[in-house]
């Protein structure tokens, strides 16, 4: 499978099927200096926008892998997706991370991997090049397949082609609170009436649900639909009106 299409997948309950938290706790994390549970890896991976935590990535990344989490295609990509965006944001901290986790399990080591590949910087690609002697011939050769691939996933132009590229749009935004990428998900709402084609309407409708759902758990998300309703062609503001009517009946 080309490296390109890793977004295939299915959109899950932020982003990782954790547990489902109608708000923001921000005192599970507040005074920890690492993550030791689901629940504040729960609230560190959701509302990473509202209060941010770089110093505990090491121990985000070693607790997914504990418990299991990096060795699910499911998780394991959009969690990098995440994890490509904090990178970017605290290019300073690259190395230090990548010297901390680099000597992880091998799934630790591949989400390391694929996270610098997506941040497509130069830094980044000479670190990942330098994991391409590290570990087990089948690491080696996934990072060779990274290293070959000079396109990662452009996620604000790249055509939304299946529900993965939904989640790495939730998770660029958990990550960094840009409304662009709730934006994307909304202008996938009118692929729900694409008659004909099964799969395409399929993903309209997951962009439909995970709208819905994650509106009632972000005020930001909320807001950024009553704003686009603002903009849209009249002939698409219903199916974004009956996500936020959706969104408030769960508040109820």
């Amino acid at each position: 499978m080309k490296i390109r299409h890793i977004l295939g997948g299915v959109v899950v309950p932020l982003v990782l099927g954790l547990s489902l938290c109608a708000q923001s706790r921000p005192e599970l994390i507040k005074s920890i200096d690492r993550i030791t549970t689901e629940d504040q890896l729960n609230e560190w991976l959701t509302y990473y926008y509202l209060h941010p935590r770089p110093d505990l990535v090491v121990s985000a990344v070693q607790f997914m892998s504990k418990q299991g989490h990096l060795q699910e295609a499911h998780a394991q990509t959009p969690f990098c997706v995440f994890l490509a965006q904090v990178f970017s944001a605290n290019a300073g901290e690259l190395d230090t991370w990548f010297g901390q986790l680099r000597n992880g399990t091998e799934d630790q080591k591949s989400a390391l991997a694929l996270t610098l590949w997506m941040v497509g910087s130069g830094s980044s690609k000479a670190l990942l090049k330098s994991l391409s002697g590290d570990g087990s011939g089948g690491f080696q050769n996934y990072v060779g397949e990274l290293l070959a691939d000079d396109h990662p996933p452009d996620l604000l132009h790249d055509d939304i082609g299946n529900a993965g590229c939904l989640d790495a749009l939730w998770a660029s935004f958990f990550a960094s609170g840009d409304e662009r990428y709730v934006k994307r998900i909304i202008g996938a709402l009118p692929l729900m009436n694409v008659h004909g084609d099964t799969g395409t309407m399929l993903i309209g409708g997951a962009a439909r649900w995970s709208l819905a759902s994650n509106a009632f758990q972000h005020p930001k998300g909320m807001q950024i639909c009553e704003a686009d309703m603002k903009e849209l062609p009249k002939d698409q503001q219903p199916a974004l009106a009956a996500v936020i009517q959706s969104a408030k009946e769960q508040k109820k």
